[in-house]
């Protein structure tokens, strides 16, 4: 524990260090800037999109068509306050294709089903997931479990959020039938801005935020921290969360950019388990502790750009459980260490050309253990590493000048160490005329076990004398399928349809007797996505949203048959505004699909509406500026529930205030 809080206080006397270097670089460097070229803004985000219009649209910011053909919906900064969403599953719970589970107000529940994103059914796997989170590109999750960790993937670090909903295996690597990257936030603009905020809700719920960044000439900073707790709506059901967040950015030149992210987040959630459940003497808990550390050095010339990044994640977690066997407490201790590298040039060789090159060397090990009060320790395994290396190519080319037609083609090849070789590839095209954009792609993308196919193994099936049986099991494969339009119709309407099939094989899934990991399951996901933004009038926005998913077979998990979501702002004054927003979700079935016999279970379908309204105390040009609001969420009291017997609130409500100068 020392030396990770040791560590911590590092990162925080650097970003504290990046303050007093900007001052004091200010004054040398304000009268070379006035006389100089302004310097080149690199890409931030992994995924690259064209360049569009940014609109206040609620919801999501906008829909992106990378040059591969893929779809992409942005979460921005503006959504997340406008909506109040705490974290990454209440930020993208309205995204159309995207469904969660979560127990507690504050805090996701790692453990079980308590804090989950599903994109089209991909996700439900647990342990083990199937879509990428990350961090700048970086893939974030638990080490020994393989699964993502919310409560380490904090809101309050992201300019944006990107939701890739087609697999990107080429660029993306493992776990990536779908991706969510979180775009870190980084001073831009010359000068020092802040902003501070505090709230307070239903449930004894709070919240504080502060963020403070700078650039001054070459150097940049960005320092940002947040608390929130609450004793949740059900005995049992309390959490909290905490971040800290530091990055320290150097032009070198104008083609050149080094920067150090640092992140260091920890929180714990509750489980107040279903209602109909049996008691236990013990609260069953999840605790989280990470420490994320990412060195990007940058470049970008004319025909030229590129990356490499260094990355470090430190983490550790906590399950306090009931161990009905023993009738006794027992606490669960995975613990990791993720490491890696990734490269990437991309080159224009020729006009229209592009010819992207890279490598991914991704590491994870870890250890756990099983503790008991006594001091005994059960099902331990020795760390243990698992290695990928992954170099990719891709290639994409732009025809017609009226008519522009890009096609492109993509192939990875996967060094696993333990799980054999293998290909992954995709490839789309984009055709763009005036104002319709129509786009198609196909990607075949593979899922690899992880550390905890030894621990079943090694410890809980020991007892078959078979300690290496986790090295016969084969990645799950997905072949994918999209085809979509984009039109729009006029500066204030843009209409997108997509449709999609997504086809898994080789699933694999825990069978008995005698209990095995077998690679027999498959199901087939196949729909179609719309989203229209609407601007009537100046001050009014309007999002709707929807998506219709047809599974073979019908009980796949997370898997909604029908999902809707409507946003809507309208600016009243310059000063007050009033945000609405709605949600629809099927029912459904909801499982941890791992196990082959666990029965299936289902929660019935719910429609929620939500509010805010936001009052400015200063005028909007005034460089300092006051924000009160209050936020009601769930407006109509609807009962509804995310897992079976696990009732979430009814109508909540939360008041905050926000500075921003």
């Amino acid at each position: 524990m020392e030396r990770r809080y040791l560590r911590l206080s590092i990162g925080v006397l650097c970003c504290t260090l990046a303050v007093f270097m900007s001052g004091m670089a200010s004054a040398q460097t304000t009268e070379a800037n006035a006389n100089s070229e302004p310097e080149k803004q690199s890409e931030e985000s992994a995924l690259q999109l064209p360049p569009l219009d940014i609109t206040a649209s609620p919801i999501v910011q906008r829909t992106g068509i990378s040059d591969g053909g893929a779809r992409i919906d942005i979460v921005g900064q503006e959504q997340i306050e406008e909506t109040d969403a705490h974290d990454l599953a209440d930020a993208l719970r309205r995204v159309p294709g995207v469904s969660i589970s979560r127990f507690n107000m504050v805090g996701s529940y790692g453990g079980g089903r308590g804090g989950g994103v599903f994109i089209r059914g991909h996700g439900s796997a647990r342990p083990g997931g199937e879509i990428s989170t990350q961090i700048a590109g970086i893939p974030r999750f638990n080490g020994v479990w393989t699964h993502p960790l919310l409560d380490t993937l904090s809101t309050d670090i992201a300019e944006r959020i990107e939701v890739r909903k087609s697999a990107a295996p080429v660029t993306g690597g493992n776990m990536s039938f779908a991706s969510v990257n979180i775009v870190p936030k980084r001073a831009k603009r010359e000068g020092y801005h802040g902003s501070v905020k505090t709230a307070v809700g239903a449930y004894d719920t709070w919240l504080g935020k502060f963020d403070q960044s700078g650039k001054s000439g070459k150097f940049d900073y960005y320092i940002a921290g947040s608390h929130r707790e609450s004793d949740g709506h059900r005995d049992n059901s309390a959490g909290e969360t905490n971040n800290i967040y530091g990055l320290l950015g150097y032009s070198i030149n104008p083609d050149w950019d080094i920067s150090l992210l640092l992140n260091h987040t920890d929180g714990w959630a509750e489980d107040p388990r279903a209602e109909n459940a049996p008691s236990i003497p013990t609260t069953e808990k999840y605790n989280t502790d990470s420490e994320f550390y990412l060195l990007t050095l940058k470049h970008s010339y004319e025909n030229l750009d590129g990356h490499i990044k260094f990355y470090y994640e430190d983490g550790w977690a906590k399950w306090e459980q009931w161990d009905g066997k023993k009738g006794e407490s027992k606490d669960h201790y995975p613990l990791w260490d993720n490491y890696g590298i990734q490269a990437q040039e991309n080159l224009s060789l020729w006009e229209g050309n592009k010819l992207t090159l890279g490598t991914d060397w991704d590491v994870a090990t870890g250890k756990a253990e099983d503790v008991y009060p006594d001091g005994d320790v059960e099902n331990y395994i020795d760390r243990r590493e698992f290695q990928k290396l992954g170099p990719y190519a891709r290639l994409s080319q732009t025809f017609g000048e009226t008519v522009k037609v890009t096609p492109s083609v993509g192939i990875r090849y996967t060094d696993t160490r333990h799980f054999g070789d293998d290909f992954m590839y995709q490839a789309g095209v984009v055709a763009n005329y005036k104002d319709t954009e129509v786009y198609a792609n196909y990607a075949n993308a593979k899922n690899y076990p992880g550390i905890y196919t030894v621990m079943f193994y090694e410890n809980f099936w020991s007892f078959m004398g078979n300690p290496n049986g986790w090295q016969d099991i084969s990645p799950e494969e997905l072949d994918h399928y999209e085809l979509g339009i984009s039109h729009k119709f006029s500066e204030n309407m843009n209409i997108d349809v997509s449709y999609f099939q997504d086809k898994v094989k080789n699933k694999f899934l825990i069978v008995a007797p005698p209990p095995t990991f077998e690679n027999i399951g498959s199901y087939t996901s196949e729909g179609v996505e719309t989203t229209l933004t609407y601007y009537p009038v100046d001050n009014l926005d309007i999002f709707l949203g929807g998506s219709f998913n047809d599974t073979d077979p019908a009980d796949i998990p997370n898997a909604p048959e029908w999902t809707g979501s409507m946003g809507l702002e309208y600016r009243m004054t310059d000063r007050f505004t009033v945000n609405l927003d709605a949600e629809y979700v099927d029912s459904h079935f909801v499982v941890n699909t791992r196990s082959a016999a666990k029965p299936q279970e289902k929660v019935d379908d719910h429609l929620l509406a939500n509010a805010r309204l936001s009052y400015k105390l200063m005028s909007p040009e005034a460089r300092t500026q006051t924000e009160v609001y209050v936020s009601v969420k769930n407006i109509a009291d609807v009962k509804y529930e995310y897992q079976p017997g696990y009732p979430m609130p009814g109508t909540t409500w939360m008041t905050g205030l926000k500075l921003t100068f």
